[in-house]
């Protein structure tokens, strides 16, 4: 694991300190993923998200925990104290409403009730979209930045499971097709991105390259870029557009006097180190950005083999995802969910 890789474990607001289960953002995000039939490889089970959603929800319950108290020390933030609790009042009354939906037995009660969730998410999901930061300068990130926009973006991507979760028990045939969900996504990428557009992006792809090659593949995602050869080729037009500037040979020949002389020029360049506090931030957004990334792959999944798909066994995979995150919790490599860990 990368030195400020990600995982969801719990803060002791008194000491500070991490306690587990410690599970890696990566690793939870690989959920995410139709489930091949044990009985046919071409056939593949919708995942059952009760776990994650609950694990996930937990977490967020303890970070507006740590987040609410940390406002409260900075009276200067009572605007931003008073956002977070709309925000954490309008989630929970959304998580109450899948919960009992969740519950419910009877398929004609059922559907109003997963009807309700899907209505209640859309203004959830655009409050929180609001509330995700502006962009900062990288310079002028700060642990409260930091914490608003992990706890935000958490929220969000929980909202899209509430919302994935509840179309998918309403009228799972028309899920993949689902335009608003869709959007939903773009729009959290969008705001995740935005933080490192323009100066910002170019400032950490150099840092990053020099100081933290670990996060580099993270940084040139981030800001739209398709490979590291690409990236690689960006920093060097960067370096190209720096003055070259001769290097001083007191014993060489200067070649505007005889054309055959070797001589060398540098190019200077300024690269910034930055601490942990904004390698621990592009990480935050590089999760998120992969979390929703990997929503959108499920739903082009469900697009394509949509006549192949079973809803109706999700309860088959709750046992496996159950122990698929006890053993991530333990530090273990578990091994992909397929066919023969059904």
């Amino acid at each position: 694991m990368s030195r400020y890789e990600l995982f969801a474990g719990f803060r002791n607001r008194g000491t500070g300190q991490f306690s587990g289960p410690f599970i890696n953002e990566e690793k939870l995000s690989a959920i995410l993923n139709l489930i091949p039939a044990p009985e046919n490889p071409k056939q593949y089970l919708f995942p059952d998200l009760f776990p994650l959603i609950n694990f996930v929800n937990a977490q967020i319950g303890e970070g507006l925990k740590i987040q609410e108290e940390r406002l409260t020390r900075i009276m200067l933030q009572q605007q931003e104290k008073q956002q977070l609790e709309v925000l954490a009042g309008r989630y929970e009354d959304l998580f109450t409403q899948w919960n009992f939906a969740s519950s419910v037995d009877e398929k004609s009660k059922q559907d109003q009730q997963w009807k309700e969730v899907i209505f209640q998410a859309g203004p959830v999901l655009r409050l929180l979209r609001e509330a995700m930061p502006e962009q900062t300068p990288v310079s002028k990130w700060s642990h409260e930045l930091l914490y608003k926009t992990e706890q935000t973006g958490r929220m969000y991507v929980e909202t899209l499971l509430f919302y994935i979760y509840a179309r998918a028990a309403y009228e799972p045939s028309s899920l993949a097709r689902d335009s608003n969900l869709r959007r939903y996504c773009s729009e959290l990428k969008e705001k995740v991105v935005a933080q490192l557009s323009g100066r910002n992006g170019d400032l950490l792809l150099l840092s990053a390259a020099f100081h933290q090659e670990s996060h580099y593949s993270k940084v040139w995602q981030l800001i739209g870029i398709e490979d590291k050869a690409s990236a690689d080729a960006l920093l060097i037009s960067q370096i190209k557009e720096k003055q070259a500037c001769r290097v001083e040979d007191p014993n060489a020949l200067l070649s505007h006097y005889n054309p055959n002389v070797e001589d060398a020029y540098s190019h200077t360049i300024k690269i910034q180190r930055y601490p942990d506090l904004q390698w621990k931030m592009v990480c935050v957004l590089w999760h998120l950005f992969d979390r929703v990334s990997h929503l959108e792959a499920l739903l082009d999944t469900l697009e394509r083999h949509h006549e192949s798909v079973d809803f109706t066994r999700t309860g088959e995979t709750r046992e496996k995802i159950d122990k698929y995150l006890q053993q991530i919790a333990c530090g273990e490599s578990p091994q992909q969910l397929t066919i023969a860990d059904i």
